[in-house]
């Protein structure tokens, strides 16, 4: 029993809209990578969110995020949701992620923003049975009390690969360090033709220039 819980590997599980992806993104997964025991970190850029308009393509989105995060290691970037031609619902991915992972722990990552509109979410109750939650909070930030899942958080500082050997899921809370930037403000950047050089690595500030993207 004990070989079976060191052979299972703890995958981190981080979606986004990634649009565009820039070095806050980069950040928050370095610091992740630091404070959790994980054996591997699967980036999964959303493809039709069903909250949000398209604006850039798969082919597009991928690239960026290899181009980002590719010298990390132990990370994969996975396009299952890219390839989709249907809105991407949490739910159904984790699914299939069990499917092609069957014996390993997952840890779905997400911000306090994401968690207290979780309610909203398809099949929200079944996803959190089924996977281990866990919660970024920046600073001054706090989990809203009308959140169903309130009082099961656990508030950490580090998360060890030991934390999931119960076998039951957990949603863990875990301070991060503030990204000053956001998607929507380096858009408009882009709209207004300011320089955006600091905010994402070369290479995607290139194609964002090279492909016009985000001009109204």
């Amino acid at each position: 029993e004990e070989f079976k819980i060191a052979k299972n590997k703890l995958i981190g599980i981080f979606g986004g809209t990634f649009d565009p992806i820039h070095i806050g993104h980069l950040r928050v997964i370095e610091n992740i990578i630091s404070l959790v025991q994980l054996d591997e970190l699967i980036v999964i850029p959303n493809g039709i969110p069903p909250h949000k308009e398209k604006r850039i393509s798969a082919e597009l989105k991928l690239e960026m995020a290899r181009n980002t995060l590719g010298h990390i290691q132990n990370l994969k970037i996975d396009d299952r949701e890219l390839i989709k031609n249907t809105p991407s619902f949490a739910y159904e991915t984790l699914l299939e992620l069990k499917r092609d992972y069957p014996e390993d722990n997952f840890l779905w990552i997400m911000g306090t923003d994401s968690f207290d509109g979780i309610a909203t979410w398809y099949s929200y109750e079944k996803f959190v049975n089924e996977s281990n939650l866990l919660i970024l909070q920046r600073p001054n930030l706090n989990i809203q009390t009308s959140n169903p899942f309130e009082s099961e958080v656990k508030k950490m500082k580090r998360i060890a690969k030991t934390d999931f050997e119960d076998g039951t899921t957990s949603i863990f809370l875990l301070d991060i360090e503030p990204i000053e930037i956001t998607s929507t403000e380096i858009r408009k950047m882009v709209a207004n033709n300011e320089n955006i050089a600091e905010l994402v690595h070369p290479k995607v500030n290139k194609l964002i220039h090279r492909n016009n993207l985000y001009q109204t």
